[in-house]
């Protein structure tokens, strides 16, 4: 079920349980508090394109410690359903691989993408048979095509001390996915 508007006059929408909402819709209804909440924003923005909360609620940002929180929101997932699982990943071919199968079968991993000192996070998202990068703080697309995803993924990798690209996957529980098959494993670094 879909919930759209704000307090008693929300609109409900029946969705089929595979149905995703638009994500120009969850764009214009959604907005980033002023701060570091980028992962708690990105946590919601997934579960409003999964029509599991309503597009103008912010469950994770309204509360004020979850600022500067990483991917540390496996509950608020549970409560949907849903678990989550991080991955490092030290080349761009896995990375690219992971968010492949995964957007190919409608999820939208969440993407820390690092520049510099700073880290935001992003949701992967398929369009156009692309797999691009959706900004939720900014209600728009951080890369268009899947070379620019590629190379934003490579900066994020080459900028971390230790040289992985950090990415949040997550399924519902009873879901029986590509996740669950036999995957590459972690390569092991000193450091």
């Amino acid at each position: 079920m879909l919930l759209t508007g704000r307090g008693s006059s929300a609109i409900c929408l029946r969705m089929n349980r595979n149905s995703h909402v638009p994500i120009e819709e969850v764009f214009r209804h959604h907005s980033q508090r002023d701060g570091c909440f980028c992962s708690a924003s990105a946590h919601e923005f997934i579960m409003k394109m999964h029509g599991e909360i309503r597009l103008s609620d912010k469950p994770l940002q309204s509360v004020d410690s979850n600022e500067h929180a990483g991917f540390e929101f496996s509950d608020f997932l549970d409560r949907y359903g849903y678990k989550d699982e991080q991955h490092h990943l030290y080349t761009l071919t896995e990375s690219m691989d992971l968010l492949n199968r995964e957007t190919s079968e409608g999820r939208h991993p969440l993407v820390s993408d690092v520049a510099g000192q700073e880290a935001h996070v992003l949701v992967a998202f398929r369009k156009n048979e692309q797999v691009v990068l959706a900004d939720p703080r900014q209600g728009s697309f951080a890369t268009w095509t899947t070379s620019e995803t590629e190379s934003r993924i490579n900066t994020s990798i080459q900028a971390r001390e230790a040289k992985f690209a950090h990415i949040l996957t997550y399924h519902k529980k009873n879901e029986i996915h590509s996740q669950d098959e036999p995957r590459m494993k972690e390569t092991r670094r000193d450091y």
